[in-house]
């Protein structure tokens, strides 16, 4: 009898993988529109030399002496992506993320308090180069980021603000990693992406739901 439950319970998992397996050979996602999420999966890393190199003298100016020779990093809270598959393996993303902040000044001030923001609008080509199964593809992406870096110093006795840098730039970005199209239309993506501009570093897991 114990067999036989063992044996039921590897048939129903050996069926369900199969069935995920076999999701993307039924399904051709060319000309479908979909929407990207991901909530608390967003891990950017940096280096502070990289960020201070990028900051105007007249805000580097008012820190304290300090070493900016550790890599940091900010899990952001969410982002959000919609975008269009022009072909089953070739899609095109529009992608905003706000809310990443840097925390790494916060032990080189004393009677000041800081606050340096930055959202990424990301518009990115996506190729699904490398079938690794019937449902799981490896992919490449490239495309373009527009930065919103605001930032400012303010006296924590005054409330007064000391000093104000708002910057945009728009920079290259590119990335690669596995895409696991599980459903009719849920997919799972995890994977690497480098920002030239500030020298980011992102790891992410994002969901996918495909209309």
């Amino acid at each position: 009898m114990q067999v036989l439950k063992t044996s039921g319970v590897g048939l129903l998992i050996s069926a369900s993988l199969l069935t995920c397996t076999a999701v993307k050979a039924n399904n051709d996602r060319s000309g479908r529109w979909f929407a990207d999420l991901s909530a608390g999966t967003s891990f950017y890393t940096y280096d502070e030399k990289d960020i201070r190199s990028e900051l105007p003298d007249t805000f580097v100016d008012v820190f304290s002496d300090g070493e900016f020779d550790d890599n940091d990093s900010d899990i952001v809270n969410a982002n959000f992506g919609v975008g269009y598959y022009v072909t089953d393996d070739f899609a095109i993303t529009a992608r905003y993320t706000s809310g990443i902040e840097y925390g790494f000044l916060s032990g080189l001030f004393n009677d000041e308090s800081y606050d340096i923001d930055v959202a990424i609008l990301e518009i990115e080509a996506t190729y699904s180069a490398f079938p690794v199964s019937d449902s799981i593809d490896a992919y490449v992406s490239a495309g373009l980021a527009y930065y919103n870096v605001d930032a400012e110093v303010r006296s924590t006795d005054q409330s007064q603000q000391l000093v104000t840098f708002n910057n945009n730039e728009v920079n290259v970005k590119a990335g690669v990693g596995l895409l696991w199209q599980f459903s009719d239309n849920w997919a799972v993506k995890t994977g690497y992406e480098h920002y030239n501009y500030l020298k980011l570093s992102k790891w992410h897991i994002t969901w996918q739901y495909q209309f």
